[in-house]
């Protein structure tokens, strides 16, 4: 029986037992309830992410410093937004300034359709090539990526 090595696999693997003890957290000790939101923060790998020589602190109880002197938000902060929302396979969701792009992520999960803009170019060129070079979000189909001027602007449809 022959088996394939996948880095992302690996990846995914390792960072298993952290991302399930974040959403224990989530549930135990910030009391979030709706059982879809946690399992998209189950799914979605937080440490692809951040920058690679913090991954081992992606799953803490902390944001962390992207780019641009920008942070990815505390997982109960993404958790809590999202948890609000309300979201149902019927609900498109438009999201400025997408940071890191975790939140878009663990919105795809939930609705319909999630549009994001990012005003950083760099980034979103970054995100563009990230999204559809292994990670592929559940139930998503890239549209558009297009700089103008100063805003970059990324469109996803989900189905």
């Amino acid at each position: 029986m022959s088996s394939t090595f996948s880095p992302r696999g690996a990846l995914q693997a390792e960072y298993r037992i952290p991302r399930e003890r974040m959403v224990e957290r989530l549930r135990d000790q910030y009391f979030i309830h709706d059982a879809n939101v946690l399992e998209a923060m189950r799914q979605v790998p937080r440490h692809f992410f951040v920058p690679e020589a913090l991954r081992g602190r992606a799953y803490g109880d902390h944001a962390l410093p992207i780019d641009a002197n920008q942070t990815i938000s505390q997982p109960f902060i993404v958790a809590r937004m999202t948890e609000l929302l309300q979201l149902d396979k019927k609900s498109r969701v438009l999201e400025i300034g997408s940071g890191s792009g975790y939140q878009t992520a663990v919105l795809a999960q939930l609705a319909a359709q999630v549009y994001a803009i990012e005003r950083i170019g760099e980034r979103a060129k970054r995100k563009l090539a990230f999204a559809t070079s292994g990670f592929t979000m559940r139930r998503s189909k890239l549209l558009t990526a297009h700089s103008v001027g100063a805003l970059a602007v990324r469109m996803m449809e989900f189905w």
